[in-house]
């Protein structure tokens, strides 16, 4: 590992944003947020779990905040 570069703030904060993000789903939902799940429910094969829109919204989140944080922390 390159200690020189390494960016242990980014990753906490990270972790931090995804464990609220699991916090949210537990506490408005009472399951735990699994991706495989809420993308089998957002794409209506399973009857059960999260309502679909708000495992869809989960889902099309994901990789739109990955995006957004790619922009804020490109290097410049």
């Amino acid at each position: 590992m390159d200690w020189a570069s390494a960016m242990p703030v980014s990753g906490l904060t990270g972790r931090l944003l995804i464990e609220l993000t699991d916090a949210v789903m537990l506490l408005g939902l009472g399951r735990i947020a699994g991706v495989s799940g809420l993308a089998e429910h957002a794409f209506k094969i399973s009857p059960t779990g999260a309502p679909w829109r708000i495992a869809a919204a989960f889902v099309i989140a994901l990789p739109i905040g990955a995006w957004i944080i790619s922009l804020i922390s490109a290097p410049r």
